[in-house]
């Protein structure tokens, strides 16, 4: 009995280090992979947007930016802590409730940094000295919200060692902000608007991505 133990032992930490090393390998080649796609999405979108629409594009995203890094700062890497712990202890019911707690959580925070966004939008432009760039952060602002259920839920998979769902989901939002993104701007300058509103339609192009990828998730 002892020795069956020990052996189904030795399998399960097998199939954890297996598990764990795959998961590694998987958000690496997902991390080249979105950082390939950043590259090939700059070269186009330059020759869109040029100088000026990628200007409002870089504000917005800036602004964003940090909106996302206030939201979520150590929130998921706590989230995957607690749910491996718990996981490790046959705590389920534990780690229904972080995840419960977590979503609450980080789309509360999410949800009012994006209404603020999208509230104060003209403002914000303002404020970075780019009021032209005011529909890019309008556009960008329900992103926000997006990103931070995306990021409970990818917390809750990594506390499971389950790394698939979040590389898979990082590729579909830079493809997301590669082909909508271009796509949007394209039809947008096919329709003869200003740059201004050019900017804002490859921003959305971002949104939608992160949209589809937190529906995959999901």
């Amino acid at each position: 009995e002892k020795m069956d133990r020990n052996i189904n032992d030795e399998k399960s930490k097998g199939s954890m280090l297996s598990g764990l090393i795959g998961g590694t390998l998987s958000l690496t080649a997902s991390a080249i992979i979105v950082k390939l796609i950043g590259l090939f999405y700059k070269i186009p979108m330059m020759a869109y947007l040029g100088a000026e629409g990628m200007g409002y594009f870089n504000s917005a995203y800036e602004i964003y930016s940090l909106f996302f890094v206030i939201a979520t700062t150590g929130i998921p890497v706590a989230i995957s802590i607690l749910v491996s712990e718990n996981k490790e202890q046959g705590r389920i019911n534990n780690i229904k409730k972080i995840f419960k707690i977590s979503i609450i959580t980080l789309g509360g925070i999410g949800l009012i940094a994006t209404l603020l966004m999208g509230v104060c939008h003209k403002q914000f432009a303002t404020l970075i000295s780019n009021d032209a760039a005011s529909l890019s952060i309008l556009a960008i602002s329900p992103t926000v919200f997006l990103v931070c259920i995306s990021s409970a839920i990818r917390g809750y998979f990594q506390g499971n060692q389950v790394m698939i769902p979040t590389a898979v989901s990082q590729v579909i939002e830079a493809l997301g902000k590669l082909i909508l993104g271009l796509g949007f701007a394209i039809i947008a300058i096919n329709n003869g608007y200003s740059m201004p509103i050019v900017a804002a339609f490859a921003v959305l192009g971002l949104t939608v991505g992160t949209l589809i990828s937190l529906l995959y998730l999901v």
